[in-house]
């Protein structure tokens, strides 16, 4: 693995926790709260000096956010803590096959985040490229001789990178055709307004505007 696939790979795991992310964890965390008989929340207390019911649960999930991973807050956590978060949380709180599907993701999450960014990246492709699934399992199969459900992360981020100098190179085309495009068209109605003033229609624009058509038609 060369060191840009490297990088894309722990960039995408360091990547930020969305909000529906951070709202599964927090869910999760306050079922296992629950579970283990409310830790920090002690209702009988004095209310001069007792915990309020959210700080509390607050309190207990970013002790064990911080166990876990080393960051107590879900804004300093990525993509690589979230299912090993939600699995440590859905476990505390028993359930048991929640916990099970999260940790099976956490052992391939390279490999899942790869494909989310091919994803991605095949949707963003479809301006240049008519079928970009298509066109990737093409890749795939020429250099791997497998289907995409086969890939590992290394071999989906070299066909990312390989999607991008296409849809780069495409763009890129299309530019200097529009640029060409523009050049000729503007070229054409210089050389009309030079004939338009040659035949003594100078004068206001919309004179000289108005026998354009006149002249395309000699030109053609």
């Amino acid at each position: 693995m060369d060191a840009r696939q490297q990088a894309a790979i722990n960039g995408a795991a360091a990547a930020a926790l969305s909000r529906a992310q951070k709202r599964n964890i927090c869910m999760m965390a306050e079922r296992a709260w629950h579970a283990k008989g409310c830790p920090f929340w002690e209702p009988r207390q004095d209310p001069a000096v007792r915990l309020a019911r959210t700080s509390a649960l607050e309190l207990w999930r970013h002790l064990e956010q911080e166990h876990l991973t080393g960051r107590k807050h879900l804004t300093q956590c990525g993509q690589g803590d979230y299912d090993l978060l939600l699995a440590h949380f859905a476990r505390l709180a028993g359930a048991l096959r929640e916990a099970a599907a999260a940790e099976s993701r956490v052992s391939g999450d390279d490999v899942r985040r790869a494909r989310a960014v091919l994803r991605s990246e095949m949707a963003a492709a479809r301006r240049q490229i008519a079928d970009p699934r298509r066109y990737v399992e093409t890749i795939a199969a020429s250099k791997y001789k497998v289907g995409l459900d086969n890939l590992t992360a290394k071999q989906l981020w070299t066909v990312i990178f390989d999607l991008r100098r296409s849809v780069w190179a495409r763009k890129k085309k299309a530019a200097r055709i529009d640029f060409k495009a523009g050049f000729f068209l503007g070229a054409r109605r210089s050389v009309f307004f030079r004939i338009a003033n040659s035949r003594g229609f100078a004068g206001p624009h919309g004179a000289a505007q108005s026998c354009l058509p006149k002249i395309a038609g000699g030109l053609k």
